[in-house]
């Protein structure tokens, strides 16, 4: 692998001002407050999940996906099991806040499954006026087409005895050991579509940060990745996505905004010192400079 040191960009524009709220690759189902599931059809290269917008000031919807295939076979061909553990695999937003969004449609489309696998998906809708609403689970749907082999994986590996460490005083992660990319795709088709990101929490806020490579002794500057609301607080490294971003211009529009974004399933990682001792939890504090939010200039 190519040995290089190189400050990872924080992303722009949209992606840097929304919570890209993604729950770690296995979430625990809790009871929530539910409205109808989205509808589900399938494509010739997977399944379009499409949810219907109530709300004029809904920000974005995640997408969230189980599959069920294994709990089927465990149990009869007719049940229809809840699910306890699922993935966050997007994130759609509107093209414009709007009244004309008060009746938009949601739709994302699911390639990235296996031909022949059962999946049901939920949606969780956030505006700037009721916060979170999720939807119902749908019944599980057979996939008929899907753009994944049945032996592939779609999520990052790594074997690596000290994947990562973190120097304290540098505040940064060093990628110390070798990390392999997803196996669904081949890999020049999966570097041009996807890039690494990295899952960090604080609190209850989870967002993922796109990286530019996950090289063996690559290095990673947390003070300029991370926003300052990750900093002066103990912060969690959840592990790795892949993601890839889709950008369009709305309709009669010249302007060019994020629509959409996709990930992979989530790699946990963990987290070593400069000694190789295993990191606690995970959990870090990084420490602001003075200034990093400028300075106080007023009266």
């Amino acid at each position: 692998m190519k040995r290089n040191t190189f400050r990872f960009l924080i992303l722009s524009g949209v992606l840097s001002s929304f919570l890209f709220s993604l729950l770690s690759c296995s979430f625990e189902i809790t009871e929530k407050k539910r409205i109808s599931d989205p509808d589900l059809t399938s494509t010739e290269s997977g399944i379009t999940v499409t949810l219907k917008n109530n709300n004029q000031d809904t920000l974005y919807v995640n997408i969230y996906r189980q599959d069920v295939t294994e709990i089927l076979n465990e149990s009869s061909a007719s049940s229809n099991p809840a699910p306890t553990e699922y993935d966050c695999i997007g994130i759609v937003f509107p093209y414009e806040k709007s009244n004309s969004t008060s009746n938009a449609t949601f739709v994302y489309e699911d390639n990235y499954i296996i031909t022949g696998h059962k999946y049901r998906y939920s949606a969780r809708l956030y505006s700037s006026t009721d916060g979170y609403t999720y939807t119902n689970w749908t019944p599980f749907f057979t996939a008929k087409n899907g753009l994944l082999a049945s032996d592939s994986t779609f999520y990052y590996y790594t074997q690596a005895e000290h994947p990562f460490v973190y120097n304290e005083i540098a505040k940064t992660i060093t990628v110390s050991g070798d990390i392999d990319k997803p196996t669904g795709l081949s890999e020049g088709t999966y570097e041009a579509s996807f890039v690494p990101a990295l899952v960090f929490q604080a609190n209850d806020n989870r967002r993922v940060f796109q990286i530019e490579s996950l090289d063996v002794n690559s290095v990673i500057y947390l003070s300029s990745l991370l926003p300052l609301d990750f900093h002066d607080a103990d912060i969690k490294l959840i592990g790795i996505v892949g993601q890839r971003v889709f950008s369009e211009k709305a309709p009669k529009s010249d302007v060019t905004k994020t629509q959409k974004v996709i990930w992979t399933s989530l790699c946990p990682i963990k987290l070593y010192d400069r000694n190789n001792l295993e990191i606690p939890n995970n959990v870090i504090h990084l420490t602001s400079e003075h200034g990093d939010d400028g300075f106080d200039y007023s009266y």
